[in-house]
């Protein structure tokens, strides 16, 4: 009873007081035997006490939130307890404030942990989490006002159809080789040349190591890194053949790519092929200085085989790309 607040009545009438809370009978006899009245104030008030306790005891739920201090509030109010209401009332107040905390910061890491997973995640599948009917829950998790999702989505899905259509006129662009009739082997190794050379043998499926959904992410790199070799010899005044076998070769020897057939990317390694790209640049040139005499241009057997297929259909548009991608 001393958690509700009784005390500092003399000796023994709280002994009568506690003789109260065991029984009636019991709680007579001893006021009797000690001269004591039973209908004595402080000893009514420690059956009000006892009566209160045994209330706010049978309260049900967890005796440590916020609704359990207020219904105890309540039931201390209703028994002329209003100190103990006002000390219960504090108390709600602050494990609401401490429950509300432990939310807070609950649902902020999960909203962490979901853009983290977003993040992770390439282009498309960012683009395609945007787009769905049910994306309202994405969209405020990454922060994005109600009143914007409408237009988001949207954006969104316009941007996933126009890489669709990106994506069908790469495919479209290699179609007349890869799906050209293969009557002997030497049209075969005619066609995979051709493809060689136009940059478009390799693939990349849209969770590809380079960070980008759109198809031929490899030929981008690629592609970048023999501009970059060949303005580096200009600048130096050097000759260079601008050969994307050459480059693929490199990555395959210093393990930095593995493919398993010419449409197949099984592996890249960026540090790897980073590796390789800075020491092709490093390499000091066989002829540098102003006026140096350009070695005799020499093909590998699939660029031949490419050239000589553009010398023999020199009509075909494709010939002149040929032409083009050989440096002639």
């Amino acid at each position: 009873m001393q958690s509700l607040g009784v005390g500092g009545t003399p000796g023994h009438k709280a002994g009568v007081a506690a003789g109260v809370g065991f029984g009636e009978a019991f709680g007579r006899g001893l006021a009797e035997s000690l001269g004591i009245s039973p209908e004595d104030p402080e000893i009514t008030a420690a059956k009000k006490d006892a009566a209160l306790l045994n209330q706010i005891n049978a309260i049900e739920g967890d005796p440590s939130s916020g609704d359990y201090a207020r219904e105890a509030a309540r039931l201390a109010q209703q028994a002329g307890r209003s100190d103990l209401a006002f000390q219960f009332s504090q108390q709600a107040g602050e494990r609401d404030k401490a429950a509300a905390k432990v939310a807070a910061a609950a649902q902020q890491e999960e909203i962490e942990n979901f853009r983290a997973g977003f993040n992770a995640l390439g282009r498309t599948g960012k683009l395609s989490m945007l787009a769905a009917d049910d994306s309202s829950d994405t969209l405020t998790k990454l922060g994005i006002s109600t009143g914007d999702h409408a237009a988001m989505q949207e954006d969104a899905r316009g941007m996933l159809e126009t890489i669709k259509l990106q994506n069908a006129n790469e495919l479209n662009k290699i179609k007349p080789f890869k799906d050209a009739p293969k009557s002997t082997e030497q049209d075969t190794e005619n066609n995979s040349a051709q493809m060689h050379l136009l940059g478009y043998d390799w693939s990349i499926n849209p969770w590809n190591p380079f960070g980008e959904d759109e198809w031929g992410g490899l030929v981008t790199v690629v592609s970048d890194q023999l501009k970059a070799e060949e303005a580096r010899a200009n600048r130096l005044n050097v000759p260079y053949s601008r050969s994307p076998k050459s480059l693929m070769d490199d990555l395959v020897k210093e393990g930095a790519l593995e493919i398993q057939d010419d449409l197949t990317i099984n592996s890249f390694d960026a540090t790897k092929a980073q590796a390789v790209f800075d020491r092709r640049l490093s390499v000091e040139p066989e002829s540098p200085g102003t006026g140096a005499t350009p070695p005799e241009r020499t093909f590998s057997a699939r660029e031949q085989q490419a050239l000589d297929w553009a010398n023999a259909n020199p009509n075909d548009p494709r010939a002149a790309q040929i032409k083009q991608k050989l440096g002639l």
